[in-house]
C-alpha cells in the first residue's frame, strides 16, 4: 500500500476518516487530519495528528486500516 498525500482511509477501531496531509519519509512521519464521524460536515469534527509512517504501513498490511 502506497501512502500518499490526499489518501483517505479509515480503520477497524476508528469510524471516522483519516486524510493524509503530508508524508515525511526522512523523519518517518505522517501528518494526518482526522474526522471523528464519516459523514460530519462541521469543521469542529476535524483535528490534526502526526503518526509514525512505518506503523501506519504495517497497519495497512495487517488490515487495521483500509480505504474508504
Amino acid at each position: 500500500m502506497e501512502i500518499t498525500k490526499d489518501l483517505v482511509f479509515t480503520g477497524k477501531w476508528f469510524t471516522g476518516k483519516v486524510l493524509v496531509q503530508e508524508v515525511l519519509e526522512d523523519s518517518n512521519e505522517l501528518k494526518v487530519r482526522l474526522q471523528s464521524e464519516v459523514n460530519a460536515t462541521d469543521d469542529d469534527y476535524w483535528w490534526f495528528e502526526t503518526w509514525n509512517l512505518a506503523h501506519t504501513r504495517t497497519g495497512f498490511e495487517r488490515g487495521d486500516y483500509f480505504l474508504n
